[in-house]
C-alpha cells in the first residue's frame, strides 16, 4: 500500500512539472495507439455463438470456456474441411453433429473433433482425383457411422478403413466413394 501511494505520488510530481494535462493526454493518446497495435495481434475471444466454439463444445461433450484450444483447432478443421469438399462450414458441421448424435445413438461415443480430423486426412487423399462435394462429405460420415456402429469400429480402425477403401477405389480408376 505504501509503494502504490508512493508511486502515485511520484507519478503526480513528474507529471505536473511536465505540463501535466499535455503529457496526460499526450500518454493517452500513446496507450490508445499502442493498444490498437496489440489488438491486431490477439485473436479474437470466440463467441458462444459461433459455429466453431459449438463444434468444440459438442467434441467435448461438456460446456468449455471459450478460451479452450480446442476452439482454435475446431475452427482450423472446419475451415480445411470445408475448402476441401467445397462445403459451406455450417452445412459441414450439421451433417458432422448428425454423424457425432449417430454413434451417440448405438451407444457409441466419438468426438466431434476427431471425426472432423478424420474427414480432412479423408479429403486429402490424392485431392486431385477425388470428387469432392457435400456429398463426398455426407457419404464419408454415413459411412463412418456405418463403421462405429454396425461393425463396431474404433475411430482410427474406422478412419483408416474408409482411407483404404477410398485409396483402393482411386487406384481402381474411381473417382467416387463406393456405397
Amino acid at each position: 500500500m505504501r509503494t502504490i501511494f508512493l508511486s502515485v505520488a511520484v507519478s503526480a510530481f513528474l507529471l505536473a512539472g511536465c505540463g501535466g494535462a499535455e503529457k496526460v493526454a499526450s500518454l493517452e493518446a500513446e496507450n490508445q495507439q499502442l493498444a490498437t497495435k496489440l489488438a491486431e495481434f490477439e485473436p479474437p475471444a470466440p463467441d458462444k455463438q459461433e459455429l466453431a466454439y459449438k463444434v468444440a463444445a459438442i467434441s467435448a461433450d461438456a460446456p468449455i470456456s471459450p478460451n479452450d484450444r480446442s476452439v482454435e483447432h475446431a475452427r482450423r478443421l472446419l475451415k480445411i474441411v470445408s475448402e476441401q469438399y467445397r462445403t459451406p462450414e455450417a452445412k459441414i458441421a450439421g451433417m458432422l453433429v448428425y454423424a457425432v448424435n449417430e454413434v451417440k445413438k448405438a451407444g457409441g461415443h466419438t468426438p466431434a473433433l476427431d471425426v472432423l480430423e478424420g474427414a480432412s486426412i479423408f479429403g486429402a487423399v490424392d485431392e486431385r482425383q477425388w470428387d469432392k462435394s457435400a456429398n463426398a462429405f455426407a457419404a464419408f460420415c454415413a459411412n463412418y457411422v456405418m463403421q462405429r456402429t454396425n461393425v463396431g469400429s474404433s475411430h482410427e480402425v474406422a478412419t483408416r478403413s474408409l482411407i483404404a477403401l477410398q485409396s483402393a477405389a482411386i487406384n481402381l480408376g474411381s473417382r467416387k466413394l463406393p456405397g
